[in-house]
């Protein structure tokens, strides 16, 4: 059977190979509106999204589009989804899609390479799914490799003794 130094030598290997899987982008988020994919050891992959004083962009993607504003009078409130702030009162002039005062309500009828129930999901969302599915199969199957090896080895302990 095969011996406990072998089976740690096989063991590193079989984890070496799962673990060092790239691809030609390592990102696996399609980040949109200038933003930048970045890796942390806290967050993993995530879109680090363009912010200005004013406005800017959030969401999983940084596909969603925000502007803050303000009436003078100490009172703030930020528009959502493109919208836009309205001149008088604290509300927000909202696009085709969305409505409510500060345009959170989604009508329906995403644009064109979006999807989701809230039109959420950008681009190609299955490269992440794909990355994930490899790194699990591969745990699968190192771990199946384990406990054949530490069966083999208890058995062999056993008939020694």
């Amino acid at each position: 059977m095969i011996a406990l130094p072998t089976f740690i030598i096989i063991t590193i290997y079989i984890l070496l190979q799962v673990s060092f899987v790239t691809s030609d982008d390592p990102c696996p988020w399609t980040c949109v509106n200038d933003s930048t994919c970045k890796q942390s050891a806290n967050l993993g992959w995530y879109c680090d999204c363009v912010h200005t004083e004013n406005s800017g962009y959030q969401g999983v993607h940084c596909q969603t589009p925000y502007q803050d504003c303000h009436d003078g009078d100490k009172r703030y409130w930020r528009c959502y989804n493109g919208g836009l702030c309205a001149s008088t009162g604290n509300g927000c002039v909202c696009g085709d899609s969305f409505s409510g005062k500060f345009c959170g309500d989604f009508l329906g009828g995403c644009s064109s390479g979006t999807s989701g129930p809230h039109c959420e999901n950008y681009g190609n969302v299955s490269k992440q799914i794909q990355s994930n599915v490899g790194l699990i199969a591969g745990l699968v199957v190192s771990l199946v490799v384990v406990v054949f090896v530490l069966a083999s080895f208890a058995k062999d302990v056993s008939t020694n003794t």
